[in-house]
């Protein structure tokens, strides 16, 4: 708030009152303590001021002029002697903020039995409207000298706020490469496992592992799921899709963690559903994840369904619903304002659900409304749980249309193919080729940047795997002097990285790599990989 000093105000107007909040007269200028006598002040500013315009009702309490602010104001002292008019303005005197009552002689006497009269410039002389001028000039001086402070506060403010959050988001960053990168192992490894021939008990403990390490991963990823929305608010990608395989492939993600807790999950797809769509599918995969595994989280019976239903149809735009219920304790309806809420937790009865970040909800908030959605939860009609759900505008499309790269498709293929893996870390070294040679691949192994360089220069790959945080040579660096190297024989050199955001891929690709894959990788997601940019199998090489 701009304020003046009772000095400033008599440089300009010769009658100056300084209010405090108590309405105590606590400074008068020179000429108004001559006419008035010092003894005015500590009294009142109604006991010795009569306010004529605006009209003020005498029973007040308290009279707060800064309400007056911007109003012509026409008083009198009681006597009825001194006329006076003016204006109020913020003021500090002595340390203390005030009202400051900036008047000059009120010329032309007005009659108080004139009740509607409107004053107007005319009623005072030339000189007291240069007064005015006066003062709304040096006015507007010092409020453009505080603004110039405030916004040199502000940018102050901003830029400490912006690297701030750009500390926050390398912290967030580094912390989940670095638990991403021991999680490509323990969870390519419990993949491999599964898949070896085990007796009863350790197969039970194997799928514990899985279950354990997913849920970990699902921690990382929504924390940093969280990071990245505070950061940028997450741009929207879209891209045309399934939906049934879309909305099935998510399901079968949590389907080990609904196993272990031995519950039912049912999809439910709306036979009017168009067969593709186009959309942010990552966004409507990651919103529809957090539903289902807060649903398995506290539910410990029963079923839990997936519905996707069409709501509205607006020629080849849906509004559609997604829809998760369960057979859980529900939700108290006090709690039920605070479910989408950050960090928002509570443990329900009866349950043994793990513990919670409290962001799966919030962030499924935010990835809906960037989307142009909304979210809600309702209690089941009939018995017990809960209906979480999200409605998002979708666009159709022909189904001759192509699909961007639509993924869990190609986990049976066998692809003839020499691979270059390159990463520091020798047990994600391993389980890439382990994976890899599953799929029919041949595999060779490096673990620098330099050796990557190397062995590119005297082999011939059709496809290079590239780890980006590697001492020395990086994998940025690495896949630049590789593609320098080989011209337009270079392989397709794809990004394998905890880091694989938009921004990340952008740069990713700036280097010459060919696209990312963010750790930790499945067999299914190496797959796709391959599928993508290898040439198809031969025809019945399953």
């Amino acid at each position: 708030m701009i304020q003046v000093t009772p000095e400033q105000c008599e440089l300009f107007y010769p009658f100056v009152i300084g209010v405090d909040d108590g309405e105590q007269i606590v400074y008068l200028s020179q000429p108004l303590t001559d006419r008035l006598g010092t003894d005015q002040l500590g009294r009142r500013f109604r006991d010795v001021f009569d306010l004529r315009r605006p009209r003020v009702d005498k029973t007040l309490e308290q009279l707060n002029l800064l309400d007056y602010r911007s109003q012509l104001l026409l008083f009198s002292d009681v006597t009825g002697k001194l006329g006076l008019r003016g204006q109020v303005v913020p003021g500090q005197h002595a340390g203390r903020s005030i009202a400051l009552v900036a008047a000059s002689p009120w010329l032309t006497w007005l009659n108080e039995h004139v009740e509607n009269y409107q004053p107007k410039i005319s009623d005072f002389s030339i000189p007291d409207a240069q007064l005015d001028l006066n003062l709304h000039l040096q006015t507007q001086s010092i409020m453009l000298t505080d603004l110039q402070s405030l916004t040199e506060q502000l940018t102050k403010a901003r830029d400490e706020a912006e690297l701030a959050s750009s500390a926050k988001s390398t912290f967030v960053s580094h912390v989940t490469h670095e638990l991403r990168t021991p999680l490509t192992g323990i969870t390519g490894l419990i993949e491999i496992m599964e898949e070896l021939p085990l007796d009863e008990d350790v197969e039970d403990i194997v799928g514990d592992l899985k279950a354990s390490s997913d849920h970990l991963l699902h921690v990382v990823n929504q924390v940093l799921d969280f990071s990245r929305l505070k950061e940028s608010g997450d741009e929207l990608l879209t891209r045309t899709f399934d939906p049934l395989a879309s909305v099935s492939e998510s399901v079968a993600l949590l389907q080990p963690l609904a196993k272990v807790k031995e519950l039912a999950v049912n999809t439910r797809f709306d036979p009017a559903l168009p067969k593709l769509l186009d959309g942010d599918v990552l966004k409507i995969q990651k919103a529809l994840i957090n539903l289902l595994s807060n649903a398995i989280k506290y539910s410990d019976r029963g079923n839990i369904n997936v519905t996707v239903a069409v709501k509205e149809k607006r020629e080849d735009r849906f509004r559609l619903l997604f829809q998760v219920d369960d057979e859980g304790p529900g939700v108290d309806e006090a709690d039920r304002p605070n479910l989408f809420k950050e960090f928002w937790t509570k443990d329900a009865p009866g349950t043994n659900q793990v513990a919670s970040t409290g962001l799966g909800l919030c962030i499924t908030r935010e990835l809906v409304e960037a989307m142009g959605g909304r979210v809600g939860m309702q209690p089941k009609t009939t018995g017990t749980g809960s209906e979480f759900w999200f409605e998002i505008e979708l666009q159709a499309c022909p189904e001759t249309a192509e699909l961007s790269g639509q993924s869990g498709s190609a986990g049976a293929e066998s692809y003839d193919a020499k691979l270059l893996v390159v990463d520091d870390n020798r047990v994600n070294r391993r389980v890439a080729s382990l994976m890899l040679e599953k799929l029919g691949a041949q595999v060779d192994l490096v673990s620098s940047g330099r050796e990557a360089i190397d062995f590119a220069r005297q082999n011939r790959y059709d496809l290079i795997l590239m780890d980006i945080q590697m001492p020395e040579i990086d994998g940025l660096k690495a896949a630049q002097q590789i593609r320098q190297t080989a011209g337009s024989d270079c392989p397709p050199i794809i990004a394998w990285s905890a880091n694989c955001t938009t921004e990340d891929i952008a740069g990713y690709r700036a280097v010459g790599m060919s696209g990312a894959l963010t750790k930790p990788v499945t067999r299914i997601g190496l797959a796709d990989m391959l599928k993508q940019y290898l040439p198809s199998p031969p025809a019945g090489k399953l």
